[in-house]
């Protein structure tokens, strides 16, 4: 895995879409020749980080996008997606392992993106959020 295997995808902001990222993001995993924990780990996280900045960071408002750039280097992927809007402030989000949260329909997402990531970031840029997530490999 000495080269870098880069792919890139904008989508508009609607649920619907997730099954075009779900393919994109398969096809990318059989290209690297990923095994089969590492690509049930990145259609897991990349559909979910993809569903948050439709659902959280657009709002799903159809005129914005949202830009998923999937890269592989050596002993690492990383998985960046970019919305359009005013994304989401991690801090408000509650913690969905407490008593009074566990019953909550939603919430669970940030949770999962860690459980199955080595490294999950948020940055805010002019133009939306970003999230960054890394696996690495090695």
């Amino acid at each position: 895995m000495s080269q870098t295997l880069e792919r890139r995808l904008s989508i508009p902001s609607d649920p619907a879409e997730i099954a075009v990222v779900e393919l994109f993001l398969a096809d990318f995993a059989s290209d690297a020749g990923l095994n089969d924990d590492h690509t049930g780990d990145i259609l897991i996280a990349g559909t979910e980080v993809v569903n948050n900045a439709i659902l959280h960071g657009n709002h799903s408002q159809r005129n914005l996008q949202v830009h998923i750039l999937v890269r592989l280097t050596e002993g690492q992927l990383e998985i960046r997606v970019d919305d359009e809007g005013k994304g989401f402030d991690q801090a408000l989000r509650h913690d969905p392992t407490t008593e009074s949260h566990l019953m909550d329909e939603s919430g669970r997402g940030l949770l999962i993106l860690r459980h199955l990531m080595d490294e999950v970031r948020f940055e805010k840029h002019a133009g939306g959020q970003t999230a960054i997530l890394i696996k690495k490999l090695a």
